[in-house]
């Protein structure tokens, strides 16, 4: 018996980490604000209100860099 409870419980958990994925996946937040011209306004952005903020694509990263232009080499 406890077998079969552990084999239930083993495919509910994979079973609603695919369904939670497929649904992240195929209904993203449609109110993200959205790059121009490599620029993200976050200006207007409630962090405490709207915790989370999807980053799709392709960044790059420069620390210590406050401007809007990446380092010249």
């Amino acid at each position: 018996m406890r077998r079969w409870v552990a084999i239930f419980v083993s495919i509910s958990v994979v079973v609603i980490t695919i369904a939670g994925s497929l649904y992240l996946t195929i209904f993203p937040n449609k109110c993200s604000p959205i790059a121009i011209d490599g620029i993200l306004d976050l200006r207007d952005w409630n962090f405490e209100e709207k915790s989370t903020l999807k980053l799709g694509g392709e960044w790059e990263f420069y620390p210590a860099l406050t401007g809007s232009s990446p380092p010249t080499d």
